[in-house]
């Protein structure tokens, strides 16, 4: 989701900050891309200083922030009666603390330019929960909520907040 975001967005003329675990991996995806409108660095949802650090980065090389996309998530197997609290608490850092964080941070930047736009990848199982499977579910209905939350805190500043939901990838 995260790779077809960015190739749509450049293509557009969106000009690109992107963030992975090992910014290495992206290389072959800016291949050939214009240098002044993409940057890459690293990115770990579960390390915040590398929120800061990415934050810090795109506003060096771009002087501003317009957007952001929260898409990184995970999902382990947690049900009602199964799976750990260790695995559970993981998602949650990752799929909704890494998100509320990042918005944080570029919220600033985002109200500077008046017209900030926020995405947040969650998911068809933040609507409707399937099965026992209730962990995933919980922190996509979170990510869903802090959608609307971010919303109503930006929106005096023309900031606006939007949760992608996409179905099974």
């Amino acid at each position: 989701i995260g790779l077809a975001t960015a190739r749509v967005l450049y293509d557009a003329g969106f000009s690109l900050s992107l963030g992975a675990r090992n910014p290495d991996t992206l290389h072959d995806v800016v291949a050939g891309w214009d240098s002044e409108r993409v940057t890459t660095g690293r990115y770990e949802a579960e390390d915040q200083q590398t929120h800061q650090d990415w934050i810090d980065a795109t506003v060096g090389h771009f002087g501003r922030i317009d957007g952001l996309v929260n898409n990184a998530g995970i999902l382990e197997s947690i049900s009602v009666e199964e799976g750990t609290d260790a695995d559970l608490d993981r998602m949650w850092a990752i799929n909704v603390k890494a998100p509320l964080s990042m918005t944080r941070k570029a919220l600033p930047h985002l109200r500077r330019c008046g017209a900030g736009r926020i995405i947040n990848v969650a998911s068809l199982a933040g609507k409707v929960v399937h099965d026992s499977g209730i962990g995933y579910s919980m922190t996509k209905f979170a990510a869903v909520a802090l959608s609307h939350a971010t919303r109503h805190a930006g929106w005096d500043d023309g900031v606006r907040c939007t949760a992608l939901c996409p179905g099974y990838v």
